[in-house]
């Protein structure tokens, strides 16, 4: 952004005060010799830049225009729809020139996108989520809005599909050897500080996976491990599923289908406590 002539004379001053040499030249007259040359040179590198701005610009128009766009740029875009705003036509930008700022942010209900290319059908496939209390899922309004909003921004002859689903459900069962000063027999901390404590670590790693990852049972694992009082999780088994399909068991890793996992009801993890001594 090009900085005002005021910007470019201010900055002349400070260097003209800094230098000893120059402390003859301290008349206080705004047609003093040396204020008019400052003026001069300060209006030129004004405009200068503002050149160099126009020149940036019209570059930047000329790439936007004709470079194929990258899976970046789709998951960019996505996230600057704004919900029950018109799009002017043959651009990818809003004019929100006017509007209340609060309003427009309040309008960008994307929070979460995952952009992959699927070879198999030739299409680009954008998974997209908004911020309640946790992810959501776009309603079927919100859906069909988007995805007209993005069957405009994208690259001519670029099939997209978008999609937004409840997360993909969690069930998993655990033996829970407990240290019997820290836990009592149903897991809870004797302090009082947390009566789920593992239950709460488990809801946490799936809520801190990145949007679009990937679920590892031996992870999982590993974030019990860390709870204070728990000796050795013992991992009975993890299942998962997606919208109607039945759970399946997860072996290593396990692909999101909604970009996200969730336990459906906090009955769906099972913790069977063992009481043990820290081992040596």
């Amino acid at each position: 952004m090009a900085k005002s002539i005021q910007e470019y004379q201010q900055q002349m001053e400070t260097l003209r005060q800094a230098d000893s040499r120059l402390n003859v030249l301290n008349s206080v007259s705004k047609t003093a010799l040396f204020k008019l040359f400052e003026y001069i040179v300060a209006y030129i590198a004004h405009q200068v830049d503002v050149v160099f701005d126009l020149v940036k610009a019209e570059i930047t128009d000329i790439v936007d225009r004709l470079k194929p766009h990258s899976l970046r740029w789709y998951s960019t875009i996505a996230k600057e729809f704004q919900y029950g705003y018109s799009l002017p036509n043959d651009s990818d930008k809003y004019d929100n020139t006017g509007l209340d700022p609060d309003l427009v942010e309040q309008s960008k209900i994307i929070a979460y996108v995952a952009v992959d290319e699927d070879p198999a059908i030739k299409q680009l496939v954008v998974k997209v989520a908004k911020q309640g209390t946790d992810l959501e899922n776009l309603t079927p309004d919100e859906l069909t809005a988007f995805s007209s909003y993005m069957s405009r921004v994208k690259d001519a002859g670029v099939q997209v599909s978008c999609e937004s689903d409840p997360a993909d459900q969690v069930q998993a069962e655990y033996i829970i050897y407990y240290d019997p000063l820290i836990l009592d027999s149903q897991g809870r901390r004797i302090d009082g500080t947390n009566d789920t404590p593992v239950l709460t670590a488990f809801k946490e790693y799936l809520k801190n996976l990145p949007f679009n990852g990937v679920l590892v049972p031996t992870y999982v694992t590993d974030a019990i491990q860390e709870v204070e009082g728990v000796v050795i999780p013992v991992l009975k088994g993890l299942n998962y599923k997606y919208g109607n399909l039945p759970f399946i068991g997860v072996q290593d890793v396990q692909d999101s289908n909604a970009g996200y996992f969730r336990l459906e009801n906090d009955s769906d993890l099972v913790l069977n406590y063992e009481p043990q001594a820290p081992l040596r």
